[in-house]
């Protein structure tokens, strides 16, 4: 008789025990799944900036290769006016 009662003990705790873990499981398994749909969501957003910034870097390459004159005259002057530095620091 003894051992049916500490039997029902055993399977009472073991239950409430798997209620507790069981809980606690379902509330992380839920913040998981919020933190995955935001995780979702920033990586959209990275991309699409990605894909804004690859957009600009290539109209800007076109740019570059239309306009190259007007570059190459910026370029020379300040490459003059940093080897004017140099030359008075010497």
């Amino acid at each position: 008789m003894t051992t049916l009662i500490h039997a029902d003990i055993f399977f009472f705790i073991s239950t409430i025990c798997m209620i507790i873990i069981s809980s606690i499981l379902v509330v992380v398994l839920w913040n998981l799944a919020h933190i995955l749909k935001d995780l979702r969501h920033i990586s959209k957003k990275v991309r699409e900036g990605g894909d804004v910034l690859s957009q600009d870097l290539h109209d800007w390459h076109i740019a570059a290769r239309t306009e190259a004159s007007q570059f190459k005259h910026v370029f020379k002057y300040f490459k003059t006016l940093f080897s004017h530095r140099r030359d008075h620091k010497k």
